[in-house]
This record gives structure tokens, C-alpha cells and sequence, in this order.
């Protein structure tokens, strides 16, 4: 093993996991940063490459591993100290010409090689989980740093990029994967002494290094909610989710309980029963959803939003010009004579033309809905009085009519237990805090790629 551990100047290195378009086709190497290997050590993978700038490595006293979350937003997940190097993890071969760059490249892998040769996790090594000697592979650099501290988060802590009084003039960084913070640095001096004091040297919000401990289970039963929407790329198509929920609400029996199970609990509003000839229409006056119920006369106006936002525009007020007020002041009242419109109090206005037609004169037996993943970024005060209603609450009450429809063991149900079977799976994506299912997919590949080398090893 070379050298022992460092001493840095106090510098700060972030290091963004599960963010980039590669780990749509490979396994992604920072897999690793989260477990411990079978030797009860702590390594950790630097993205893009593994590698460390070689004139910033010896600076670095903390990692702290972060992920993004939505927005401006990201989520510290874990921090590493008491880093050793490891041979080869620093770009030094970078700067070599073309002649001298092959043969440094082969003595990066030559160094790697023999020290990531005795890491295993599951039982196997490091070097062939990743495929490290596979022809034309061109990844060199398995392990960047050995941990002799690593520390999981208690609770979520988040980095709010938007908030200028934590974060100061540092912007979000959009496309890199390792950002550098230091402790002298002109407008960096903010989010330094916040990720210092207010984070890394707050003992309350790290675990012990006890319970930072996991190793990889190949054992582990991991859920795959892999579904025909990732098949045919729709896995984040709204007008699908919409088409799903208006396929299952047409159902007055699935109706009135999702209305008691999931709607009445968010509002706190009280929603008759339905009758049989409730309307349950798709796209009317381009409202996603809408629950007509001439009978009970009560009304659902529901909005479905995924990836998308909260349209809003700017219309003019009916006001008429002042011809005795000058340029300037005509200027400052110009903000005045526009209004900001919400999508959503347009289709509130087109709602109430449809109930005054069915009969349905009382505003307060309308009541509006909009459903969003609990990853979304849209704010309660966006939504101009709808109330809310999350995928996960969403997704509790469909594994349960799940669960009930199995359970009834008869042929008719078949085809409905398979279509929403893969109605729960598509909705989990979206009752996840996170954007992506990246992590997920990640250590499932994990797992079978250490299962494919046990079998193949017994074969």
C-alpha cells in the first residue's frame, strides 16, 4: 500500500454521484463510495475519471459526497476524511505527449492493478466486477481514495444553491462532477465556512462510523420496478399517467375509495359518495381530469404534473391610458396594468362554466386536485388553492387494490392484476424524493454483476 494518510490545507472537494448521461449504459464506478469492501475498509471513487487534479490532492482534507436532488437543491449524503491516495488517482499522466502517454497510461493501470488486485465486495474482486482487464476498456482508475472516516448523513441535509445567505456568490454547478472549495478564496468564503462549521464539523448531523458500516448483501432481494413504460421511453410522460389515472377512476367503485382513501385526507374536505352516472372525462377544456357527478351535485377538477411546471403568463388589465401622465410615469404603471395569469385559476374559471351547466351552482362543491411526484419542485403557493396530493399517496392506494385483486385468485383478474401490477411500478419512479432512479438502477447492476461472477465461477 503507499503512503499514509493526508494532510490537506482545509480544502473541501464535492463530489456528485449518480449524475450523468454514462450511467445510462454502464455500470457507474462510484457505486462503491457507499459500502464497504469484504476487508472493512471505506473506498472512494472520485467522478468523472477517478482521478484527482494533481496539484489540488494534497490539499484535500474532507469529501463530502453529494447528489443532486431538484433545481438548485442537493442532497449531502455521506463525508470522507482521513483520505490516503492511491497510486495512479492523480492526472499527472495527463500532461505527457503522445509518445510518452501510452506508456504512462500502462503504468497507471500496472499501479492500480496491484493495489485494487485484493479489494472485493461480495466475494469478488474489484478489478473484475468493473471488468478492469476486458480488452479495449479504457477505464484505469478504480479506487481514488482510501477513507480511514467515512460518515453517513442522520437525517437529509440539503444545499439550497438559490439561498445567497448560506451558498454567497457560488452558483450551482451544472455540469461538473467535482467541485473544489477553499478556505481562502474571494467569493467562495460563504459556502465554505457554511459546508465547514454548519456541516462537516457538526457532529449531530453525522452518524456514528458504526452505523455508517454497510457492505453489499448479494443475498438482498432488490425490488425492480422496471416497467413497459421504460420500454417505450414514456417512463416520465405525463399524458400516460393522466390516460392510466382516467382508466382506473372511470371505475365508480375505485373512485369513491381513492375520493375517501386519498383526496378527502388532502384538503381536509368531505366528498359524497359518487353515483353510477358520475362522468369522468379526459381532457375537457384542457383540464386533465374532471369528475362530474350531476346527481350528488359535487365536481373533481385534478391536474397531473410530472416534469413539467406550473404555466403562467402575463394578460393585460382593463385599464384604460392616462394621457396626463408622462413617459416615466406611464413606465412604472405599466407593471400595474398586467396581471399574472395561473394555468391553473384558468382552468379553475372553466371548471365553474362546466358545473353552472350541470346544474352544479355551489363553488363549494368543486374541489381541485394536483398530483405531483415527491420529487417536484412546485411550491404549495404556486398551486392557486388546489390542493396537493403526492405520487407516494398516489402509489399506497394502488399496491393495496393490488394486493386485493390478487388475493381474489380468480381468472377474470388476471389481465387486471398484470396491467396494474406494472401501473405500481411505473408510479414508483415518481413517489422517489429523487428526480432519477439512477442510484437504484446502479446497485442492482452491482448485485448481478457479483451474481454473474459467482456463477460463472461455479460453471
Amino acid at each position: 500500500m503507499s503512503a499514509s494518510s493526508q494532510h490537506g490545507d482545509g480544502t473541501i472537494l464535492m463530489v456528485f454521484m449518480f449524475r450523468g448521461d454514462y450511467l445510462t449504459n454502464e455500470l457507474g464506478h462510484e457505486i462503491i463510495n457507499l459500502f464497504d469492501a469484504d476487508d472493512g475498509k471505506h473506498y472512494i471513487y472520485v467522478n468523472p475519471r477517478g482521478y484527482v487534479n494533481e496539484k489540488k490532492y494534497g490539499k484535500i482534507d474532507t469529501i463530502l459526497l453529494v447528489r443532486h436532488v431538484k433545481d438548485f437543491q442537493v442532497e449531502i449524503i455521506a463525508k470522507a476524511s482521513k483520505l490516503r491516495l492511491f497510486n495512479g488517482a492523480t492526472d499527472v499522466h495527463l500532461s505527457h505527449d503522445n509518445i510518452k502517454y501510452n506508456q504512462a497510461l500502462k503504468d497507471t493501470k500496472k499501479k492500480q492493478n496491484n493495489e485494487c488486485n485484493s479489494i472485493r465486495y461480495g466475494g469478488k474482486k474489484l478489478v473484475d466486477i468493473f471488468g478492469f482487464n476486458t480488452p479495449g476498456d479504457k477505464q484505469y482508475v478504480l479506487v481514488t481514495y482510501e477513507a480511514g472516516d467515512f460518515r453517513r448523513t442522520k437525517k437529509n441535509e440539503y444545499i439550497d444553491f438559490k439561498n445567497k445567505e448560506i451558498v454567497g456568490e457560488a452558483e450551482m454547478p451544472r455540469q461538473p462532477l467535482t467541485v473544489y472549495y477553499y478556505p481562502k478564496k474571494e467569493n467562495g468564503e460563504k459556502i465554505y465556512a457554511h459546508l465547514l462549521k454548519k456541516i462537516i464539523e457538526d457532529d449531530t448531523k453525522w452518524e456514528s462510523k458504526k452505523n455508517s458500516q454497510k457492505k453489499i448483501k448479494i443475498d438482498e432481494e432488490i425490488k425492480d420496478n422496471f416497467n413497459y413504460l421504460n420500454i417505450i421511453g414514456k417512463a416520465d410522460d405525463e399524458l400516460a399517467f393522466s390516460n392510466w389515472f382516467h382508466y382506473y377512476l372511470k371505475n365508480i367503485s375505485i373512485l369513491n375509495s381513492f375520493a375517501k382513501e386519498v383526496l378527502s385526507m388532502n384538503g381536509a374536505v368531505k366528498i359524497d359518495k359518487f353515483s353510477a352516472k358520475t362522468e369522468v372525462l379526459r381532457e375537457k377544456e384542457r383540464i386533465d381530469l374532471l369528475v362530474i357527478d350531476a346527481d350528488s351535485k359535487q365536481m373533481l377538477v385534478i391536474e397531473n404534473k410530472i416534469k413539467s411546471g406550473i404555466n403562467r403568463r402575463k394578460k393585460a388589465k382593463n385599464q384604460t391610458q392616462d394621457s396626463g401622465k408622462n413617459k416615466k410615469d406611464q413606465d412604472e404603471m405599466e407593471e400595474e396594468k398586467t396581471e399574472d395569469v395561473c394555468q391553473l385559476a384558468g382552468y379553475r374559471k372553466s371548471a365553474q362554466g362546466i358545473a353552472r351547466e350541470k346544474g352544479i351552482l355551489d363553488v363549494n362543491r368543486i374541489k381541485y386536485y394536483i398530483f405531483l411526484p415527491n420529487y417536484s419542485t412546485i411550491r404549495k403557493e404556486d398551486c392557486c388553492g388546489y390542493n396537493i396530493v403526492k405520487y407516494d399517496e398516489i402509489s399506497k392506494f394502488f399496491e393495496k387494490e393490488l394486493n386485493a385483486i390478487t388475493s381474489a385468485q380468480n381468472s377474470q383478474y388476471y389481465f387486471d392484476c398484470f396491467v396494474m401490477a406494472q401501473f405500481v411500478k411505473a408510479l414508483c419512479r415518481h413517489k422517489s424524493s429523487y428526480p432519477d432512479s439512477l442510484f437504484e438502477d446502479n446497485y442492482r447492476q452491482f448485485i448481478e454483476r457479483i451474481k454473474e461472477l459467482n456463477s460463472s465461477d461455479r460453471n
